[in-house]
């Protein structure tokens, strides 16, 4: 029996994310890791867990749960540009994986989407601190016929 796997859920949704045309606008880089220095407004996406729907005897139907990590570039450190900009940022990428839902993305139908968080936690460990807005979503996930 040949298994249909579902692709790595980070993967896909941070190719969703980098080639949706607001996300494009916004000139905002999207990957798994951080850059050793942050110039441009940039998303983060790490996958925190992946589970099964209890209901289905083979991997079929799975929840992931991701982390949307959303900075403010370098040029925004002036006082009150950063939030605004990863805010947006964050609000953008949010709309953009709600609109997904129904979709079928590289072979996978993205059956659900929802949010569990979304808080504003600066990044102080950068030079200069950056403004960074986190979002977390559960994203279900299943192979397309």
């Amino acid at each position: 029996m040949t298994l249909a796997l579902i692709p790595e859920a980070d993967a896909l949704i941070a190719g969703w994310l980098r080639g949706h045309p607001d996300v494009i606008a916004l000139d905002a880089n999207v990957a798994g890791t951080l850059p050793d220095t942050i110039v441009k407004s940039w998303i983060r996406v790490t996958l925190l867990d992946g589970r099964d729907d209890e209901r289905c005897r083979v991997e079929h139907l799975v929840d992931f749960m991701v982390q949307l990590d959303c900075y403010a570039g370098r040029d925004s450190t002036r006082e009150g540009e950063g939030q605004g900009e990863a805010s947006t940022l964050a609000r953008t990428a949010r709309a953009v994986l709600k609109a997904a839902e129904g979709a079928t993305v590289a072979g996978v139908v993205v059956t659900r989407v929802r949010f569990t968080g979304h808080i504003r936690v600066p990044d102080t460990d950068m030079e200069p601190a950056r403004e960074r807005y986190i979002v977390t979503a559960e994203v279900m996930l299943h192979r397309a016929a």
